[in-house]
C-alpha cells in the first residue's frame, strides 16, 4: 500500500528540494514562475511554470512524461511552487531538516 498520489507529490517535490534540483529562471509580474528541475536520474531537465500564486490551488505545467500523460501537478511542479513559496515568504529555499 503506497500513498495518494498528492502525497507523494509532496515527498518527492521535498526529496528534490533537499538536492538542490529546482532553479528558478524568471519570476513574472504576476507572480508565476518559470523554472528549471534536473531529474533524479539521468542528466535530464524539465520545463516547469507555476500559475500565479494566490490560489487555493496550484497549478504548474512541466515538460516531463508524468505531466504530458497524466496532466495536473507533477512532483517537478510541485517543487518549484514550495521553493518559490518559500522564497515570497522570506524563508531559505532549501530544505535542512526533514519534517
Amino acid at each position: 500500500m503506497g500513498f495518494p498520489a498528492p502525497v507523494w507529490c509532496g515527498f518527492a517535490a521535498i526529496a528534490l528540494l533537499k538536492v538542490d534540483a529546482v532553479s528558478i529562471l524568471i519570476r513574472c509580474a504576476d507572480g508565476s514562475v518559470q523554472a528549471s528541475v534536473k531529474s533524479e536520474r539521468g542528466s535530464e531537465e524539465y520545463a516547469v511554470r507555476t500559475g500565479p500564486p494566490g490560489g487555493a490551488v496550484v497549478t504548474a505545467t512541466c515538460s516531463c512524461h508524468d505531466f504530458r500523460r497524466r496532466g495536473g501537478l507533477c512532483k517537478h511542479g510541485a517543487a518549484v511552487a514550495l521553493m518559490a513559496q518559500r522564497e515570497q515568504v522570506g524563508m531559505a529555499p532549501r530544505i535542512l531538516h526533514e519534517l
